[in-house]
């Protein structure tokens, strides 16, 4: 027969109160985490950010739809796999530029979406510094016009 340890009442309930903090702290988080899901998706631009590898770590719903992927085909995956190679290229670029510099890199980009529409953006990338002090690139986008 197996014996639970026993926990002294003290402890038990000091233990209680610092789970009751972190599922405060949790659902903070988690309805934070809503609030700037909502603000993106709402609002008419675009968003990713990457990883230091070029993984996409975040990607908005507007940009799921623009390349015709749901999110989890996006997820952990780079330019490269996603992406024709020129545009990929072009990306890879842009956000190395944006890592090692301390101000925004802007451009402007033509793209074609997955159902074959032509259209020019103006992406802005910048660096980000993550939880652990990693390195990210961030990136917002806005349809500037469709092309024909």
């Amino acid at each position: 027969m197996t014996h639970s340890p026993v926990i002294p009442t003290d402890d038990l309930e000091r233990l209680r109160a610092e789970n009751q903090k972190l599922r405060a702290a949790a659902d903070h988080f988690e309805n934070l985490w809503r609030r700037l899901n909502g603000l993106v998706d709402r609002s008419p631009l675009i968003a990713w950010i990457k990883n230091a590898a070029g993984e996409y770590c975040y990607v908005s719903e507007r940009l799921c739809g623009l390349l015709g992927r749901p999110a989890d085909e996006l997820l952990w995956r780079t330019d490269f796999e996603v992406l024709p190679t020129h545009t990929a290229l072009q990306a890879h670029k842009a956000e190395a530029a944006a890592m090692k510099g301390t101000e925004p890199v802007e451009s402007i980009e033509t793209f074609v979406s997955a159902d074959g529409a032509t259209s020019r953006w103006r992406v802005i990338r910048f660096a980000i510094v993550g939880v652990q002090d990693e390195m990210l690139v961030g990136a917002i986008a806005i349809l500037l016009s469709n092309l024909a």
